[in-house]
């Protein structure tokens, strides 16, 4: 009786009691909402006849002691992306999530087409963050995203770790969605994107290791897709990149032209550089391993007397010698840790001659495709605007504007403490 009296007394006792007594039952009874999700996290995009078929990796989370993700493959063919995700979740019966994409990967093939109209999907989608990594492929998307499984198996590895590397150690901007839109919208019309390829284990140019858990595993970009009676396939992410212009793939970077690009950008970090036939008061035809651990970068834009354009660079490497090879090495007799002992000048003109070298070649092939994704056309417009405006309106193609311009390197490096 006094239970009930405190009942009349309190109104908010009734309704809460009430709205356990509907509610409470009907929660309990219901599937919780996560198994009713179909997360995706990796999504490819491949040619098929007159559209397209869209790959996703994705994971329904199943709770048990910790809440589990099994990654599974679905496909689908459609005229469109919005179609054939539809589709897709129609197919499986389950609410198709794109909130957790990490990477799209495009084939070379659907590149070389356009990929404007596929990826405007994205760009335009609330249901994507526009920082999605972008990644191109000499092999079809597909493909990528079934080795990407069995890598995950195997040792943990996926393709958004990968692009994060690149991002943060191997490209000079950004290579996302949002960063290949404002490249196609820019006056150059250009954009860099990730070039993967699968490779055979005697195809593979870097270091492969096997993993013990469903299938095979591997490092350092040389990553085993798993095992089975097809011959082992590796995802290789080896520096190349693929260069876009007005939205179509134009041509591809090696990782020797990426590399010398990279000289002047901001991720210059744990790079290594190499000389040889180092003749000096230290040592005698000896070949020297230096560790990048960073730069500092310049870039200037003025007019000469002539009215040319000139865009001047200076940068300053911070390095520590790593390793010597030499016949006697013992003869040396010092600190190979001290690096300030060995950079005489002899090894500074070396080294600078090489990273000019370098970048000679990956500027040279930015000039032949007229890819201008260093901004170059953004940085003189912003410093002189009227003046570049006038030169470059001046010009008989325009968009071989990078092939008249007079490019200048300094290049200094400095021992670390």
């Amino acid at each position: 009786m006094k239970i009930i009296k405190a009942f009349i007394k309190r109104p908010i006792l009734i309704a809460i009691a009430l709205i356990l007594i509907v509610f409470l039952p009907l929660g309990l009874s219901s599937s919780p909402e996560s198994i009713e999700l179909l997360h995706a996290v990796s999504l490819g995009i491949d040619k098929y006849e007159d559209g397209l078929e869209i790959s996703i990796m994705a994971f329904v989370a199943t709770s048990k002691e910790t809440f589990v993700e099994n990654y599974f493959l679905i496909t689908a063919r459609a005229p469109s992306v919005a179609e054939a995700l539809k589709l897709i979740s129609i197919n499986v019966g389950k609410r198709l999530m794109t909130i957790h994409i990490g990477v799209i990967v495009i084939s070379q093939e659907i590149a070389t087409e356009g990929v404007l109209d596929s990826l405007n999907y994205f760009y335009r989608s609330s249901a994507i963050v526009n920082d999605t990594f972008l990644m191109c492929s000499t092999s079809t998307a597909k493909e990528v995203i079934e080795n990407e499984i069995k890598l995950i198996n195997a040792s943990g590895i996926n393709l958004e770790e990968i692009g994060l590397y690149n991002e943060n150690h191997i490209f000079v901007y950004e290579t996302n969605i949002e960063s290949f839109y404002c490249g196609y919208f820019s006056e150059t019309k250009a954009a860099l994107v990730p070039l993967i390829e699968l490779k055979t284990e005697a195809e593979a140019t870097q270091t492969t290791s096997k993993g013990t858990e469903s299938g095979d595993g591997g490092q350092d970009g040389g990553a085993s897709s798993g095992g089975g009676s097809e011959e082992q396939k590796f995802i290789q992410n080896t520096g190349k990149s693929a260069i876009f212009y007005d939205g179509l793939l134009r041509t591809t970077m090696n990782e020797d032209e990426m590399r010398g690009i990279n000289w002047i950008g901001n991720n210059t970090k744990d790079v290594n550089i190499r000389i040889d036939n180092v003749t000096d008061e230290n040592f005698e035809n000896a070949s020297l391993f230096f560790a990048v651990e960073g730069n500092d970068v310049r870039l200037n834009t003025y007019f000469n007397y002539n009215n040319k354009p000139v865009l001047e660079i200076t940068t300053k490497i911070y390095l520590n010698i790593e390793q010597v090879i030499q016949e006697n090495l013992k003869g040396i007799g010092k600190n190979i840790s001290d690096a300030k002992d060995y950079l005489t000048n002899e090894v500074r003109n070396k080294l600078e001659y090489q990273i000019k070298k370098e970048f000679c070649i990956g500027l040279q092939k930015l000039i032949e495709n007229q890819a201008d994704i260093l901004s170059i056309y953004k940085s003189f417009d912003c410093q002189n605007h009227f003046k570049f405006q006038e030169w470059y309106k001046k010009l008989e193609e325009p968009k071989e504007f990078l092939r008249e311009l007079d490019y200048r390197l300094t290049v200094r490096v400095k021992a670390t403490d």
